[in-house]
């Protein structure tokens, strides 16, 4: 089968559904634009996928298949999506149907078990980062981002400073995700 399935064994017969293959793709809002799709083997963050993503600031749109089986489906009665490793935001979308936000840790929501289905099932994860790496490349850049009029960004010792010696920060979802039954 193309999409991965679940199999037991794994926290009270809970599983590590959702491998590969991934796409991401970028909101149109994102800073630089960015309208390339990605094909993923695996989980992996903005920064390392080329130039352009290497200083995005936005949200970047993770999606993949997975099949459940009606057995499987039938026993379990909670099901929490644990999405891993997040830099910074996710909004979780399973079959097109707005499942939660989750911005802290650890980013495990509860799913509805009326989202998912016999069979195929589509997972949306849209991740949005922080602005560190943009802010970077503007002071690298020197283009002045700053709008403050009293106060200014300042380092320890109250003078500006700069972000421009910062190396990039990770981005994006990085994972593992998992599906639990309960």
């Amino acid at each position: 089968s193309p999409f991965p399935s679940l199999t037991g064994g794994v926290r009270g017969g809970s599983v590590a559904l959702v491998g590969s293959p991934w796409t991401l793709h970028f909101a149109p809002d994102c800073v630089p634009a960015v309208t390339k799709i990605y094909r993923l083997d695996s989980l992996q963050t903005w920064e390392g996928l080329d130039e352009q993503t290497r200083t995005l600031m936005g949200t970047g749109i993770y999606t993949t298949t997975f099949r459940l089986d009606g057995r499987r489906l039938k026993e379990q009665r909670r099901w929490q999506l644990d999405l891993g490793d997040v830099r910074e935001s996710a909004r979780v979308y399973i079959n097109n149907v707005y499942v939660g936000c989750a911005w802290a840790v650890p980013f495990v929501l509860n799913v509805p078990q009326s989202v998912l289905r016999k069979g195929r099932n589509t997972l949306r994860i849209e991740v949005t980062n922080l602005p560190a790496n943009r802010i970077a490349e503007l002071d690298r850049q020197q283009v002045p981002w700053r709008k403050f009029e009293e106060i200014n960004v300042v380092d320890i010792n109250y003078r500006p400073t700069s972000y421009a010696a910062w190396q990039p920060v990770p981005s994006g979802l990085i994972g593992p995700v998992q599906l639990l039954g309960f």
